[in-house]
């Protein structure tokens, strides 16, 4: 084959690429092919994975707050839902699951021993020197469409100062049992 002055090789007609086309299509047709089937097994673990997170207040799991595991994870689907197990113990935390995060589901041990509480009531005043208001006060709040809980009690854990919400829920709740406890608890079983 003949050199070019640089001294590389000189493709000046269309029979000597041909070599070098049919190398670069096969090459293209393998990619195609690995990509192809990458997609496919990463759709496949999709369509039947959901995503579990486990909860332990006493640290023996991946999180100590719920909402912590709620926030490590974008929303899930019908197919792949979030589900976050909990384990038995006193989560004293605000928890707000977000219009965003759809398909979550909250999943305890034992509704008597799991328990999401929180300790805001109507009469604590804001920045500005005002009453919070009961609709500011619940220690879970649910704004997710297509919540389902189980085996959990959601308490406020204020006492006897006033209005207090143990959960709001402004959403499609797809699944629970619920029994109104004593002492603001409701109870999710």
């Amino acid at each position: 084959m003949p050199k070019s002055p640089g001294g590389l090789q000189d493709f000046t007609t269309v029979s000597q690429w041909q070599p070098v086309a049919e190398s670069f299509n096969f090459l293209r047709m393998k990619l195609k092919i690995f990509a192809s089937a990458t997609g496919l097994l990463v759709g496949l673990a999709t369509l039947t994975a959901q995503t579990n997170l486990f909860v332990a207040a006493d640290g023996s799991a991946q999180f100590t707050s719920v909402q912590s595991a709620i926030m490590s994870v974008p929303s899930g689907s019908r197919e792949n839902p979030v589900v976050i197990h909990i384990k038995p113990g006193i989560y004293k935390e605000l928890i707000y699951l977000q219009r965003e995060k759809r398909f979550f589901k909250l999943v305890g041990d034992d509704a008597t021993n799991t328990v999401l509480t929180f300790n805001l009531y109507a009469g604590i005043t804001n920045a500005e020197g005002k009453p919070i208001g009961t609709f500011k006060t619940p220690s879970t709040t649910i704004d997710a469409d297509d919540f389902t809980a189980e085996n959990l009690t959601f308490e406020n854990s204020a006492g006897a100062v006033g209005q207090a919400l143990a959960i709001r829920v402004e959403a499609t709740v797809r699944r629970s049992t619920t029994a109104v406890c004593s002492a603001g608890r409701t109870r999710f079983c």
